[in-house]
């Protein structure tokens, strides 16, 4: 399982959201605050890509006769944004070791393996680890500095249609689609499906 922390800021703030809700009061201050979450939720899940900075964990524990395999599985789902993956365990102390993951989505590099949903991550060697180590995967995704304003526009439409439609269902009212609206703002920020 993934551990993450966001050491990133969103800069899409409630006094943001409230000014495009046209929302002057703090009665519903709580509920914009979960609609921001959900907007960055869900652009990141549509664009299959992370916006803001996280710092992931993943610990893979440890393997039989100790030693780490040539192939890694792991939860890594997003290519990581510093192109690399560290590999923390323990041989007579405290080791890490850094692998390149640049073209996480292509087949030009061949620091990893897509099998059966999972990736793979692959070493040049097997690396020996001392008794009973558990080894764990550290690796940064997301974007550094401000999100583009094209994604934060995608989200206030986003927060504007979760405020104003609080049901699932929409009755008496004739609804169309804008066109050139959430899809097209997110389209350039979409990443490749992988497997």
């Amino acid at each position: 399982m993934i551990t993450s922390t966001i050491t990133g800021t969103d800069n899409l703030t409630l006094s943001v959201a409230k000014k495009h809700l046209n929302v002057l009061f703090a009665d519903d201050d709580e509920y914009i605050e979960s609609l921001i979450d959900v907007s960055l939720n869900s652009v990141e899940n549509y664009c299959r890509n992370v916006f803001i900075q996280r710092d992931n964990e993943q610990n893979i524990g440890s393997f039989i006769d100790n030693v780490i395999p040539v192939n890694l599985m792991t939860d890594l789902t997003y290519a990581p944004s510093d192109d690399k993956i560290i590999i923390e365990y323990m041989s007579g102390g405290l080791q890490t070791l850094e692998v390149p993951v640049r073209n996480l989505y292509t087949l030009t590099e061949h620091n990893y393996i897509y099998s059966n949903g999972e990736i793979i991550i692959s070493l040049t060697d097997s690396i020996s680890i001392d008794d009973a180590t558990e080894v764990t995967l550290r690796w940064k995704t997301g974007m550094t500095g401000d999100m583009e304003k094209s994604i934060v526009q995608a989200r206030l439409l986003t927060i504007g249609t979760f405020y104003e439609n609080r049901e699932s269902i929409v009755t008496g009212i004739a609804i169309s689609e804008l066109p050139f609206t959430i899809k097209y703002l997110l389209e350039a920020y979409m990443s490749p499906q992988i497997g």
